[in-house]
């Protein structure tokens, strides 16, 4: 039985004791000016969150680090005030007896010849028929971890259903799905899971992730469905997909340049600035309420040395890509928040806004002009303001914005830059 699964869980990370970095970037009255207004009462989608996967056994590379490096690059993935502030770890559920290769363990080492000798979850299982077995062994994995004290929160069942690989692949239609969707969810109920969402398909592309949406609610499997899931490898993000699940970007990365921790580099794949607008444009032009990255860490020997990662760790060492910040730009955005609208701000500025759970207003903005801008913001009423900006020399680095008279605030953006602001009540909660 060779199956290639993944299953994604919230991580949480204790606070750092790491300082943040920050620069002056004062207004300057030669710059453009530009005005971007927020309205709260326009309302899409609900956000769950940016992330980063650790399959393959790459998290055994910070397992591998010492202190203070271990804690410092978890900081850099998860930490909300000095890191990335990822929220979402996505991890596969192994199909292989040994981890040679990278390939991720089993729980199942021996291959079972019949459904009724899948037991691990002590259900009973129907002869002949491999659903209900396979839905036992994703209960039994789940719990494993629960044993672990870790919650799974999202479980995927398939992998580029559409793609067969050289190790381990396990086909799927949108129709097929739907058919095990039926016996996963009662599954999970019954065995006192109801808080675990079901995510598919996890497509090489979004064109197949579409057809999947469909298929699905044709059978109608999809209100059992929390998210349809996509990767952009065969077919970039375009439009929006028709369906009443949420939609998540699950997996995605530059797997042919070399590693490089530019910022922008004349536009590359690898550059954080692309990944600062390849975020925006699925989670603004195409509803997305999740981005997840492709691999959070890996070493330097591993498949040329590519950007498919965000961390490069080298034995006792690491290095940070820019692809990192871009999404830490994005860490204003918490879980539960939701995109309102935003507009204004002339053809070379993007904005994008949310309405997060705690009352706060986070915006963040790319500037891809080839000079500074001064980035105002319509008075929302916030008392408190606060912005930091990522470019080719900083990172996510504090800057001061300022609350003009009538409310309105404001900051400096360098060229080719993205900046963050986060505007909150007062400390006794009041708003002006």
């Amino acid at each position: 039985m060779q199956l290639t699964l993944a299953h994604l869980c919230a991580l949480v990370v204790a606070p750092s004791l790491t300082s943040a970095t920050s620069a002056a970037l004062p207004l300057k009255g030669r710059q453009a000016q530009q005005k971007v207004t927020i309205d709260v009462t326009k309302k899409y989608q609900t956000m769950d969150g940016f992330g980063i996967s650790g399959a393959f056994q790459r998290a055994n590379l910070i397992m591998n680090l010492q202190q203070p490096k271990q804690r410092e690059v978890l900081d850099l993935l998860f930490n909300t005030t000095t890191g990335a502030g990822f929220s979402i770890l996505r991890n596969g559920i192994g199909s292989t007896p040994n981890s040679n290769k990278d390939y991720m363990n089993t729980i199942l080492p021996k291959c079972p010849s019949t459904p009724a000798e899948v037991t691990v979850s002590g259900a009973s299982c129907r002869s002949g028929d491999w659903k209900q077995a396979y839905a036992n062994y994703l209960i039994a994995y789940i719990n494993f971890y629960a044993s672990a004290g870790i919650k799974v929160t999202h479980l995927g069942f398939l992998n580029e259903p559409d793609y067969t690989t050289s190790y381990a692949s396990m086909g799927s239609s949108g129709i097929q799905a739907a058919d095990f969707i039926k016996v996963l969810r009662p599954t999970l109920d019954r065995n006192n899971l109801t808080s675990v969402s079901i995510n598919c398909c996890d497509a090489t592309g979004w064109n197949v992730a579409s057809q999947h949406a469909s298929q699905i609610a044709a059978a109608g499997a999809e209100s059992m469905v929390y998210a349809i899931t996509s990767h952009e490898y065969t077919s970039r993000i375009s439009g929006t997909i028709r369906t009443n699940a949420r939609v998540w970007q699950t997996e995605y990365s530059d797997l042919n340049g070399g590693w490089s921790t530019a910022w922008y580099s004349n536009g590359g794949s690898g550059d954080g600035f692309t990944w600062a607008n390849t975020v925006f444009n699925g989670v603004v032009n195409s509803n997305l309420s999740a981005y997840i990255f492709w691999e959070g860490v890996q070493d330097r020997a591993t498949n040329n040395n590519n950007n498919e990662k965000l961390i490069l760790v080298d034995g006792q060492t690491y290095q940070v890509s820019k692809r990192l910040w871009a999404f830490g730009q994005w860490r204003v955005v918490r879980p539960g928040g939701q995109r309102i609208a935003a507009s204004g701000g002339g053809s070379n500025i993007k904005s994008a806004a949310f309405l997060n759970i705690d009352g706060s207003v986070a915006v963040v903005i790319i500037n891809s002009a080839a000079s500074a801008q001064t980035i105002s913001i319509a008075p929302l009423g916030f008392p408190v303001v606060q912005a930091w900006y990522t470019d080719n020399t900083h990172d996510m680095a504090t800057v001061e914005a300022t609350l003009g008279s009538d409310g309105t605030a404001s900051a400096s953006v360098p060229s080719r830059g993205m900046i963050s602001f986060l505007f909150k009540k007062a400390a006794n909660g009041t708003m002006v």
